[in-house]
């Protein structure tokens, strides 16, 4: 294993977390790592403690650079790594002590462009972890197949990207959009698209933290409305014209994004401009997805509830 593993962590308002974030990444059993710290302007103290741990440890790379979003962040980690494989890692969440090593193993066995892993969740204001295990076996897909792997077995691969290692070639040509919020969901089709073959393992390696104060769950204003939006057009826009025959599931795995938004809006003028959307977007979506039976039929609960909550 020789190999240089990048690990990119976009830094923000994290001075609890961040300790713990990286220490999970230093202490890795496989070593040869690229760490790089990426402070977002962030004002409390979490610039200073990147400094201490980067006199601890050679492989960390420091940055220190005006607030930009997480965007920003991780594509000014993403110009400066060397590595030949990427990692990234949000700075309140952990990785399992083995999480690079594993994924690595994966990629190499398959040959593979990406890999993934399963996730649990950290729940803080509850201090207990939730997990649910879908599959006990490793899973490869390759070209169109990834594709259909994301849209019907999406419980064990979702939209975020760190969970996951990647070749370098992936992010040659890609970088995440400045200043979009619900970032990870705007690119991940491109990373799909990059790709000639998945593999996804059956082991819980990352830990991710539920808080209050995080980007998903603060105050949903109109810059996150209009991401909502963007991604939702930006997706199916490029599904149509890549991809075709998922139209019918990225238009549903849309509509499902918007009510997973809705619930977790706490404004009332933003619900309002949510519903008002979705139901534009319903009038023009509509018939195409009643084309798909198999997969509506697979996720009829959900759509009944979807219904119910907007209409």
């Amino acid at each position: 294993m020789t190999d240089l593993v990048s690990v990119i962590v976009p830094i923000y308002k994290v001075e609890k977390y961040l300790g713990k974030c990286v220490d999970s990444i230093i202490n890795q059993t496989y070593k040869n790592l690229e760490i790089i710290l990426v402070d977002d302007g962030s004002p409390d103290n979490s610039g200073k403690i990147c400094d201490e741990y980067a006199k601890k440890d050679n492989r960390i790379k420091v940055i220190h650079k005006e607030n930009g979003g997480l965007s920003s962040a991780r594509n000014a980690g993403l110009d400066v790594a060397t590595g030949e494989f990427i990692a990234f890692v949000d700075s309140d969440d952990r990785i399992h002590l083995d999480f690079v090593e594993k994924l690595y193993r994966a990629i190499k066995e398959e040959n593979a462009d990406i890999a993934s892993c399963y996730v649990e969740s950290f729940i803080e204001n509850k201090n207990k972890i939730e997990r649910r295990v879908y599959v006990n076996k490793k899973i490869v897909v390759e070209g169109k197949g990834e594709f259909k792997y994301y849209y019907h077995l999406g419980k064990k691969s979702s939209n975020v990207v760190w969970n996951k290692l990647y070749k370098r070639h992936i992010f040659e040509t890609l970088r995440f959009i400045n200043g979009r919020v619900y970032e990870d969901r705007a690119i991940y089709l491109h990373l799909l698209a990059q790709s000639e073959k998945m593999v996804f393992i059956p082991e819980v390696l990352y830990t991710y933290t539920v808080r209050s104060g995080s980007t998903m769950r603060s105050d949903f204003d109109e810059k996150k409305f209009l991401s909502v939006k963007a991604n939702f057009e930006e997706r199916v826009e490029f599904i149509k014209t890549n991809f075709s025959e998922f139209l019918s599931n990225e238009i549903i795995s849309s509509f499902k994004n918007y009510f997973s938004v809705y619930i977790v809006c706490n404004s009332k003028e933003m619900k309002k401009k949510l519903k008002q959307d979705f139901k534009a977007k319903w009038k023009v979506y509509k018939s195409s997805i009643s084309k798909n039976r198999p997969f509506i039929q697979k996720l009829k609960f959900f759509i009944q509830r979807m219904k119910v909550m907007y209409f």
